[in-house]
């Protein structure tokens, strides 16, 4: 970290051409006007913060958000055109497709992680 803010730290990388955010489902919240038994889960605001950033930055064609499925997950709604990639099984081939149709060299096969 060495003491910077989330926004220096994002500066430091803002010549980036494609941008990969994890939406998690980290909070809980509920409306005003309902109860704490009705909690709906959802990503942190930072993470949403840094969502909009790179929307804003690269364009929604250069962004994908990866998230976690979960009851009551609450997807952003106003954020159309984004890819939303669900983390379960395989999420990483769709990655992947999408990287390399916005002509990024990847290739599976080199990614030992697989």
């Amino acid at each position: 970290n060495n003491g910077r803010t989330l926004i220096e730290k994002i500066s430091d990388y803002a010549h980036v051409s494609f941008a990969v955010v994890l939406v998690s489902p980290d909070d809980l919240v509920y409306p005003e006007e309902k109860t704490p038994d009705e909690t709906k889960h959802r990503a942190g605001q930072n993470v949403i913060f840094e969502l909009g950033y790179f929307l804003g930055r690269l364009g929604n064609q250069n962004v994908i958000a990866i998230y976690r499925k979960k009851k009551d997950f609450e997807i952003p709604n106003d954020y159309n055109g984004v890819l939303w990639i669900e983390y379960k099984s395989g999420w990483y081939f769709k990655l992947i497709r999408e990287l390399q149709a916005c002509n990024f060299d990847v290739d599976a096969n080199k990614l030992g992680w697989l």
